[in-house]
C-alpha cells in the first residue's frame, strides 16, 4: 500500500508538471521572454514578419540622425510600442495604422521609429533621435 501511494504521488506530480509546462509554453511562445499575448508584443511580432520598406522621408531622417537600417532591424527585436505616439485608428481613415516603436541602439542613442503596419509590408515612416536635436532639412 505504501508503494502504491508513492506511485500515485509521482503520477500526480507528473500530471501537474505537464500542465504547468504547457501553460508556460503558451505564455512564452513567439519572442523568447516576451509575453506574446500582450498588444505591444503582438504588433512587434507582426512588424518582424513583414517585408520592411523605407519612405524617402525616413531615409532622409535616418541619414541626418545617423540611424542605420541595422539599428532599425535591432529595434524591431528589442523595442517597445509607445501607443501614446501611435495612430492605431488610421485604418478607419483608409490608411495603415502606424506604431511608434522606441528603444536604444547599441551605441546608446534613444530612438523612436514610426512604422505603418500595412497588410503585407511594414513601412518605415520616420526615425527620430529622442535626445538630440538635428538641423535636418
Amino acid at each position: 500500500m505504501n508503494s502504491l501511494s508513492t506511485w500515485r504521488r509521482f503520477l500526480m506530480y507528473g500530471i501537474g508538471f505537464i500542465i504547468g509546462y504547457l501553460i508556460y509554453l503558451g505564455i512564452n511562445q513567439g519572442k523568447g521572454d516576451r509575453l506574446s499575448w500582450l498588444p505591444g508584443n503582438q504588433i512587434m511580432n507582426q512588424l518582424n514578419h513583414k517585408e520592411l520598406i523605407y519612405s524617402a522621408h525616413a531615409i532622409k531622417q535616418m541619414n541626418c540622425r545617423t540611424i542605420s537600417k541595422a539599428e532599425i532591424n535591432a529595434l524591431l527585436k528589442t523595442g517597445e510600442v509607445n501607443f501614446g505616439k501611435s495612430k492605431t485608428r488610421d485604418l478607419e481613415k483608409g490608411h495603415c495604422p502606424s506604431y511608434a516603436v522606441e528603444g536604444n541602439t547599441k551605441d546608446g542613442q534613444q530612438i523612436r521609429v514610426v512604422f505603418a503596419n500595412c497588410e503585407k509590408t511594414a513601412k518605415v515612416i520616420t526615425a527620430i533621435d529622442l535626445e538630440n536635436e538635428y538641423a535636418c532639412e
